[in-house]
């Protein structure tokens, strides 16, 4: 017993640096991602959590003499429990889905074994064991492949905060990977074939990797493709919506016309005042206008205003315009046009007595855009993962709007947040102001 309670704290020692070096890769793949609140006690929980993992092996000791096998099983065991602790601790420490916890830890698995194989391969070739645990050449081999790694594939993958996992065949991919690895280094121990195994892992580690940053890329341009779609079937709506307003606009003048052409043959005095009273209500269309200092606003603003009008919905401006003379034109097209087509599509189901309004404010705070949005709604409003879903049966058709919103504000480092209380639906927006960004880049 005495003999094989030695060899298998060996085994757990020996296994240590494996535990330092795992998480230390898990760093390059965690550090883009954002943190959650008392990030760094909920890392000391974790610290202690793994501490104790050792543990586990010893509720396994054998009271006999051990085999090689029961020695390997202990071994897989560790890694294991360390493994399942490294995702578990990503997930508890930072805003990511279990699924982006278990791709991280993949990942950085990966590249421990990736810098692990160097290692042989290297103390091999130089006929020397200078590459070991504890040398200045170990620390500065993981520091460069770490650091590589970080700006070749994490940097990469890593957008808004989040990695792009939807295609869960990938993870299953590189789960079904890492067992075959797992299991060549298990047949290569038992058979003294330690180079063989670090050549083939190396490279299909390496291929790993690089086929998920690829991947993530391909994804990327699939996305920014149907986004295009999207907005060309969001544009010809727009068009329709334009012609509609621009209907108004004529039907308005022809009416103004008639008017005027019978005021001309009135002689009655209360006649005239009912004429001019309606010549009134026609030019009231003007009011329509808005003037923000942003010609671009002030443009979906009175076409979106003409629709209010019309639609007996009132239009409440209070917007700064020049706060967002930094964004593309096009884009604060779009992010506008889609917020207030949202809030008018929402007040036409409001009936009966309830108040038809939307409610637009624009200002600046602490070197943020502030962007609030607010309308009645009927109905129910449906949130997933923070983002609103449509309740349309075509859900390919719809919903596209507010996904664009997202997309535009987070180009421009922005945050969106949806607050739903009381019937009021409320579309808040912040935006780093352009000088904010460019001093957090620099």
């Amino acid at each position: 017993m005495g003999q094989v309670t030695t060899s298998i704290l060996e085994m757990e020692l020996g296994l240590l640096p494996f535990v330092l070096e795992l998480f230390s890769a898990a760093v390059v793949y965690v550090y883009l991602l954002k943190r959650k609140r008392q990030f760094w006690i909920r890392i000391l929980f974790v610290c202690l959590l793994v501490s104790q993992s050792p543990l586990c092996m010893l509720i396994f000791v054998p009271k006999e003499e051990t085999r090689m096998e029961t020695v390997l099983f202990l071994y897989a065991l560790f890694c294991v429990v360390v493994f399942v602790v490294l995702i578990w601790g990503i997930w508890f420490c930072f805003e990511v889905r279990p699924r982006e916890a278990l791709y991280c830890a993949t990942c950085a698995y990966i590249t421990e074994h990736v810098v692990y194989c160097l290692r042989i391969l290297l103390n091999m070739l130089m006929k020397t064991n200078i590459w070991d645990d504890g040398s200045i050449w170990y620390f500065l081999l993981h520091a460069a492949i770490y650091l590589l790694s970080y700006h070749v594939v994490a940097k990469k993958m890593v957008q808004n905060y989040h990695y792009e996992t939807r295609a869960l065949h990938s993870v299953g991919l590189m789960a079904l990977a890492l067992l075959i690895v797992f299991l060549m280094s298990v047949v290569s121990l038992m058979h003294g074939l330690g180079w063989l195994h670090a050549i083939y892992a190396l490279v299909c580690c390496t291929f790993m990797l690089l086929s998920q940053r690829n991947q993530v890329n391909q994804l990327r341009m699939q996305r920014e493709l149907h986004m295009k779609e999207q907005i060309w079937r969001q544009n010809k709506t727009r068009y329709e919506m334009s012609k509609e307003t621009i209907e108004i606009i004529n039907r308005k003048c022809h009416d103004l016309k008639h008017q005027i052409e019978a005021l001309k043959g009135i002689e009655n005095t209360q006649k005239q005042k009912d004429v001019v009273a309606g010549i009134e209500e026609s030019v009231m269309i003007y009011e329509a206008i808005k003037n923000t200092g942003n010609p671009i606003l002030d443009t979906v603003l009175m076409e979106k205003g003409l629709l209010c009008k019309e639609n007996h919905i009132c239009l409440n401006v209070m917007a700064d315009g020049k706060l967002l003379d930094f964004m593309d034109e096009i884009d604060l097209y779009t992010l506008f046009c889609n917020a207030l087509d949202n809030a008018i599509e929402a007040n036409l189901q409001v009936a009966g007595t309830q108040e038809r309004y939307v409610n637009l404010q624009i200002r600046k705070k602490a070197g943020l855009v502030l962007i609030r949005l607010e309308n009645p709604y009927v109905g129910e409003v449906r949130m997933s993962d923070g983002q609103l879903q449509t309740v349309k049966a075509n859900k390919d058709e719809h919903g596209f709007g507010s996904r664009s919103i997202r997309h535009t504000v987070e180009e421009y480092g922005g945050l969106v947040k949806i607050e739903t209380e009381n019937q009021i639906f409320v579309l808040r927006i912040t935006i780093p102001l352009e000088e904010a960004r460019i001093d957090e880049t620099a």
